[in-house]
């Protein structure tokens, strides 16, 4: 866990995190990506093995402190991994699991966040339209947390 990011986007912190690691189990991905700014034809269409995430939910935004001066802001980024090798994208998967599982209680030493709290793989070839192709897909959800003064970020 030595990667850092002092991104306050929660899913530019956590592709930040996955992109500067090194000790993937296979081949490295070849995109890490936001969804949003990402076409589908280009997402859809890779034969790379690939981790694409967004922002899932808007960020809720909580009083943290009696004065009102610090808010706590919690989000849910989810993770797409895709590639055409069924071990390989699943290996990926679970290595992009355990790393975030390290950053769970970061306290705002490595990132902007307190808190990141990635959830168990999902296998998601079920929810997508079949194709020629087929690549293998599996999802994660991540839920962080952090804290900040209030007024301008």
């Amino acid at each position: 866990m030595s990667v850092s990011t002092s991104a306050t986007n929660p899913t530019q912190a956590v592709l930040d995190i996955l992109e500067g690691y090194t000790a993937w189990p296979g081949q490295e991905p070849n995109e890490f990506r936001i969804e949003q700014v990402t076409p589908r034809s280009q997402m859809s269409g890779s034969n790379e093995l690939a981790i694409y995430g967004w922002t899932s939910s808007p960020v809720d935004n909580e009083d943290f402190a009696a004065e009102g001066d610090t808010s706590e802001d919690t989000t849910t980024v989810q993770l797409l991994v895709k590639g055409l090798d069924e071990n390989e994208t699943e290996a990926t998967a679970k290595e992009t699991q355990a790393l975030l599982e390290e950053y769970n209680r970061d306290n705002g030493n490595l990132t902007e966040f307190h808190e990141i709290n990635p959830s168990q793989v999902r296998d998601l070839r079920d929810e997508n339209n079949t194709r020629s192709t087929d690549p293998y897909i599996f999802g994660i959800q991540v839920f962080v947390e952090r804290l900040r003064s209030r007024g301008l970020d």
